[in-house]
């Protein structure tokens, strides 16, 4: 339950990821044909998994580029040809590919077979646990609501951002004319059911390789040794002024201008 003493970073880390691969999945994906783009999305799915499990990659396991070649041959296939053996393929040895930088793998053929079957059934539900999860670590260390600060330092950013795309609108007919353009209902009509219901079975689908687990009666292997966080200490509470205007607001504004 170490894991689970900071999760903030770890989880935010995480479903940011993930974020960005369910909108690469809706490119990929949403409406279109089947083709090399499952190839080229279990490529981008297996570099978020191994970017995410640094302390793996960081081994110096003589063995440690088979379990990229070796995935790398279960995916080929999805370039000729996108069928259900080809899919299955790819999504075991992604499995496998996961559990294994996780450490979590055990080693003889019927265990992989056993742990590959547990990871299928658990994946669907792995969101919601582990959400669950993060929001009863947060109110147990105090971070039941996102702190003010937070919000606060974007709102001179975004304030001054929303006054100067008005007033750069106003001296140009041009720029004006195009912001006229944009229609937010349109924007809004392109949240479908469909498409939503897609997103998030994408979001449940990615976020079991992002952070493979299994069922608690197969979690027997040692886990690998992880540093220690250090939690730092509380920083003395600022004023409103050094919020507003302080350096991080006026980095976030010369990001948004």
């Amino acid at each position: 339950m170490t894991h689970l003493l900071a999760p903030a970073p770890s989880y935010c880390r995480r479903f940011g990821v993930a974020v960005l691969l369910v909108a690469l999945a809706d490119f990929f994906f949403y409406g279109q044909p089947a083709g090399i783009t499952w190839f080229l999305f279990g490529i981008a799915l297996a570099a978020a998994v191994a970017a995410l499990n640094p302390l793996s990659l960081a081994s110096n396991d003589r063995w440690l580029w088979i379990r990229p070649a070796a995935l790398l041959c279960a995916l080929l296939p999805l370039v000729e040809n996108v069928s259900p053996l080809s899919v299955s393929v790819a999504l075991a040895a992604m499995a496998v590919f996961a559990l294994s930088l996780a450490g979590r793998l055990r080693s003889s053929v019927a265990r992989i077979a056993r742990q590959l079957l547990a990871f299928v059934i658990a994946a669907p539900f792995r969101f919601v646990g582990d959400f669950l999860r993060w929001r009863k670590a947060a109110r147990r260390h105090g971070r039941r609501r996102i702190r003010l600060a937070a919000i606060a330092v974007w709102a001179m950013p975004l304030g001054l951002g929303l006054v100067f795309l008005a007033l750069f609108g106003a001296a140009n007919p041009v720029i004006e004319y195009w912001f006229s353009l944009i229609d937010l209902f349109a924007l809004l009509n392109l949240i479908q059911l469909p498409r939503l219901i897609f997103w998030l079975a994408v979001l449940a689908g990615v976020w079991a390789f992002l952070r493979p687990r299994l069922p608690r009666f197969l979690r027997r292997l040692p886990r690998p040794a992880r540093p220690v966080r250090v939690e730092p200490a509380a920083p003395a509470r600022t004023a409103i002024e050094d919020v507003l205007f302080g350096k991080a607001a006026i980095l976030r504004a010369l990001v948004v201008f």
